[in-house]
């Protein structure tokens, strides 16, 4: 909310002498500037505020475990996406919805490890939060909401793997609405083991500081995050780096490891190159890296781990279409 004064101007006064003119300069007179006050962003409503799409398809090379040269690799399609909704000036609703299908191809299992090779060969892997920000001062909202995420092999029993829980957070925002940062605590139920606490963070860059005068942007996605150098206004050389984490439930009716759970995590580094069309609010990328480091877990039914093993790092190769609006 902009300050303003409001200006009164006198009339002009004319004296008349002989045998001059004279005409005295009109003179502005300014009130008091009113004291500055502290509200909340008063612009009406938005019901659709911004919205971000992406499409992603990787390909993991094959990697061994750590110690043996049994592997597997890797090709997996993805959907991500974001929607926020202004519902009035303090509250703001944020949709997140994600989901792949991952193709696993394991190689050198010994007898009768084979039979496992069936129990994944294609998974899914779907999340959706949903979460409240409301605005109580200047730069500062609480965040509540829940989410409820799904894995399973594609040979599962679907009902059977969904977990769920809650999210509490303190949003900050810096830089006139420009960036803002989240973080609190989310306790969420996991396949075969008991419900823990996990740490909430979220990281929006809106707007870029006008002190960055270098043509760079930042895209975070909900893994990580893309940093890309303008060269043309349509080319652009990127750096990501990425963090995964998937827990599956396996088939219960096989034999092996019935109703198990396969968890796995890693980070992947990487780079390549973007390209927007002209005035366009779509982009097309291209990326090749590295899986740094991988970890595999597997939980019999009942919880009890059954198999712990990094994976030796693996190239990868990755293309992406993201749009905003």
């Amino acid at each position: 909310m902009s300050n303003f004064c409001t200006r009164f101007f006198l009339p002009r006064l004319a004296v008349c002498s002989l045998p001059l003119l004279a005409v005295l300069p009109a003179v502005a007179l300014a009130g008091p500037e009113p004291a500055p006050t502290v509200a909340v962003d008063q612009r009406e409503p938005d019901a659709f505020l911004r919205a971000l799409i992406a499409f992603d398809a990787n390909h993991y090379f094959d990697s061994d475990f750590d110690g043996s040269n049994v592997g597997f690799s890797v090709s997996r399609y993805s959907y991500y996406g974001e929607f926020k909704f202004r519902l009035s000036p303090v509250f703001l609703l944020k949709l997140f919805t994600y989901a792949d299908y991952s193709l696993y191809s394991f190689k050198n299992l010994p007898p009768p490890s084979p039979a496992f090779s069936t129990l994944l060969r294609g998974a899914v892997l779907a999340q959706t939060d949903l979460t409240l920000a409301y605005q109580f001062a200047p730069g500062w909202a609480i965040v509540g909401g829940g989410r409820l995420t799904t894995g399973s092999a594609t040979s599962a029993d679907f009902a059977n793997s969904f977990t769920g829980g809650g999210i509490l957070a303190i949003k900050k925002s810096f830089f006139n609405g420009g960036i803002d940062f989240t973080i609190g605590a989310s306790y969420t139920t996991r396949l075969s083991r008991s419900a823990h606490f996990f740490p909430y963070v979220d990281f929006d860059v809106n707007v870029l500081p006008s002190f960055v005068t270098i043509p760079v942007n930042v895209r975070l996605l909900h893994n990580g995050g893309i940093v890309s150098y303008r060269v043309t206004d349509q080319l652009s050389l990127m750096v990501e780096g990425r963090y995964d984490t998937r827990d599956y439930r396996l088939n219960r009716n096989s034999l092996v490891l019935p109703g198990a759970v396969w968890s796995e995590y890693g980070v992947d580094l990487g780079a390549g190159f973007g390209w927007t069309p002209k005035k366009k609010n779509w982009s097309v990328s291209v990326f090749g890296g590295y899986e740094v480091f991988r970890n595999v877990q597997v939980f019999n039914y009942s919880g009890q781990k059954v198999f712990d093993r990094d994976v030796k790092p693996a190239p990868y190769m990755s293309a992406d279409f993201h749009a905003s609006f």
